[in-house]
């Protein structure tokens, strides 16, 4: 979650309800494939509006290996320094499924420090990328760390798994490609481009990138208002020697989060909080949504708005891009008491489906949010076989709560059929799981 803490909220008055369901049960069926998922222990999920950092939590920044099947399970932990100040968009996986990478966009707060006025300001920025390998026996090892210009804020990696890019909020370092050699990233190549948007303090930063999956361009997230999209340039040898924005669509939504390609890349989905640059924003907001790109390299456009959940930070298709769903924070990140007692949405986060229509793109909502208990859901992932979902949950509603989990959820049926379901299947994890990806 990205953006400034709301501590003000003493003008805070009751505001809309979404709508939700709360389904019964369906027996979880098993996950098809096993997920990585990032956990930032630095924080409880309250310190965005309070600014408190404790309780404490022994356990360190890490990357859990969660084994798929019907009984998914921690099988390994990897040491890997994250935060969750940055939007869903810090790790990345190899397409052959052996190589993993971390960004540490914010570093922890010193141990003798408890409380900060603002967790985006006073984290001191983060400068190292974490290398992670899978075995041909299937056990994940710590391979290492890499420098970053300072404050990675996403990463992406080349089809074709020779270069990855991190986006970065250093000057003149907006964009730094690594070449892969091996799966281990050398020759880093720092390359400026020039934003054209931005809302509040993400103006004039890239905050969000996705590689498109069959050519050299990048869609870029400008601060949050503004898409844009960058042709590489490469030299004799392939290496990248820069980048050109070719087009850039505007005006997009309130604060854009994630972006995503569709599998053939003619589309690019990019999902909108809800929020905008102001403290109430994150108390008083409406719902989110999905805006999507027609890609065109002399004219990409935007097509389409659906409406999504309220506070939906994290997205995710299906593989083969029937599905969408959105993982929808509702107002969990708010703390209890006066006068954040008052308002709705705290009580549990949600979860929302679409069917995607194949030839236009636009998702359509199928049924209503299902609503699941947790604060601060931000990683989701389908299964491959495109019909389960796991999500992230940071922390429970407790305050001193020192556990997070991953939950599971299930679709029935096919196309404008479809309708999600709960499983009630959870894993536990330390608190501060944010974010998840699928191992090919």
């Amino acid at each position: 979650m990205t953006g400034r803490p709301f501590a003000v909220l003493s003008l805070v008055t009751l505001a809309a309800c979404g709508t939700v369901s709360d389904p019964v049960e369906v027996p979880f069926a098993g996950f098809a494939g096993d997920l990585l998922v990032l956990a930032d222990t630095d924080m409880p999920a309250f310190a965005y509006a309070n600014g408190i950092l404790k309780p404490r939590i022994e356990e360190n920044d890490a990357v859990y290996v969660l084994s798929g099947g019907l009984e998914p399970r921690v099988e390994t932990r990897l040491a890997a320094s994250n935060t969750v100040t940055t939007w869903p968009n810090a790790m990345a996986v190899s397409q052959d499924g052996r190589f993993a990478f971390v960004i540490e966009g914010r570093k922890g707060a010193p141990e003798d420090v408890d409380a900060v006025d603002d967790v985006q300001e006073a984290l001191p920025p983060g400068d190292r990328l974490t290398v992670m390998s899978r075995g041909s026996g299937g056990l994940w090892t710590r391979v290492g760390e890499v420098e970053t210009a300072p404050r990675p804020t996403g990463i992406a990696l080349a089809p074709d798994g020779r270069h990855l890019v991190v986006s970065t909020a250093t000057q003149g370092a907006a964009l730094e490609f690594f070449e892969l050699e091996g799966g281990r990233p050398v020759m880093p190549v720092q390359i400026d481009v020039p934003v054209a948007g931005g809302v509040g303090p993400d103006t004039g930063t890239i905050t969000a990138i996705a590689w498109h999956p069959r050519e050299d361009v990048l869609a870029l997230n400008m601060g949050g208002d503004t898409v844009g999209f960058a042709r590489l340039r490469r030299g004799a040898d392939g290496a990248v020697m820069g980048a050109t924005v070719e087009g850039v669509v505007t005006d997009v939504g309130e604060l854009l989060s994630v972006l995503r390609w569709s599998p053939d890349g003619r589309f690019l989905y990019a999902l909108d909080t809800g929020w905008g640059p102001r403290t109430i924003d994150r108390v008083l907001n409406g719902p989110g949504s999905i805006h999507v790109i027609a890609w065109d390299a002399s004219a990409p456009r935007l097509i389409g708005s659906v409406a999504s959940g309220r506070s939906s930070e994290n997205f995710a298709l299906s593989p083969d891009g029937a599905f969408l769903a959105t993982l929808n924070m509702e107002r969990t990140y708010l703390p209890s008491g006066f006068p954040t007692g008052l308002i709705r949405g705290r009580s549990a986060s949600s979860v929302s489906l679409f069917n995607v229509d194949p030839s236009t793109g636009i998702p359509e909502q199928m049924g209503e949010a299902v609503e699941f208990r947790g604060v601060l859901p931000q990683g989701i992932a389908f299964d491959r076989t495109g019909h389960s979902l796991a999500v992230t949950v940071f922390q429970d509603h407790d305050a001193n709560s020192t556990t997070g989990w991953v939950e599971y959820f299930h679709i029935e049926g096919d196309g404008t059929a479809a309708r999600l379901r709960p499983t009630g299947h959870r894993v536990a994890t330390p608190r501060g799981a944010h974010d998840l990806v699928l191992i090919p």
